[in-house]
């Protein structure tokens, strides 16, 4: 039976599988680890926003697991990470993890305006991944038609949003809000 829940402790065994997974694949340093381990267990250090860690299990059997935090000033989510084991990819599992992470984005915050992600634009799945997200529903913001700093346009960083709201307006002033929350919740 395949279901997605959030980890809401760091001495779950869903957190230890998938944190394990996590750390050999991105090769993360002990430090890296407590940081996620630290903001699980103390939400204040990020207050007012949330990071939410979801994991998809077939059975008891990791399938994935997604990493997005809510920046509650801004009424929007940002997306750190999610990703499927090898053995489960190209399945579907990806997107089912996907769109159950917006449902719970839209029950837990009915406010929210969208999800942003970065997708990483220096390897090879930049084109499959794109698609990926634009098939779900999201769509890129295009960085180099918006009066941001030219460092920023530079920087090769590609966005990506999912709007919960036809109207949903993302200018200059709003990117710029994000990233000033984002690095204060991420780096804090």
């Amino acid at each position: 039976m395949l279901r997605v829940r959030e980890v809401k402790s760091p001495q779950t065994v869903d957190y230890l599988e998938s944190i394990r997974y996590c750390q050999l694949m991105f090769d993360l340093s002990n430090y890296e680890v407590r940081e996620i381990t630290q903001k699980l267990l103390d939400h204040s250090l990020i207050a007012p926003n949330e990071m939410h860690y979801l994991v998809l299990k077939e059975d008891e059997e990791l399938v994935g697991y997604a990493v997005y935090y809510y920046l509650q000033d801004l009424q929007l989510a940002f997306l750190d990470y999610i990703g499927i084991l090898p053995a489960f990819q190209s399945q579907g599992y990806g997107a089912r993890l996907y769109q159950a992470m917006l449902q719970e984005i839209r029950q837990q915050h009915p406010e929210a305006q969208g999800l942003i992600m970065e997708v990483k634009s220096t390897d090879d799945d930049f084109d499959r991944r794109c698609r990926f997200f634009q098939r779900l529903g999201a769509s890129l913001i295009d960085l180099q038609s918006m009066d941001v700093p030219a460092k920023l346009k530079e920087s090769g960083l590609v966005l990506m949003i999912h709007p919960f709201q036809q109207d949903l307006q993302l200018d200059r002033e709003m990117l710029m809000r994000f990233f000033r929350v984002l690095a204060r919740t991420l780096w804090h």
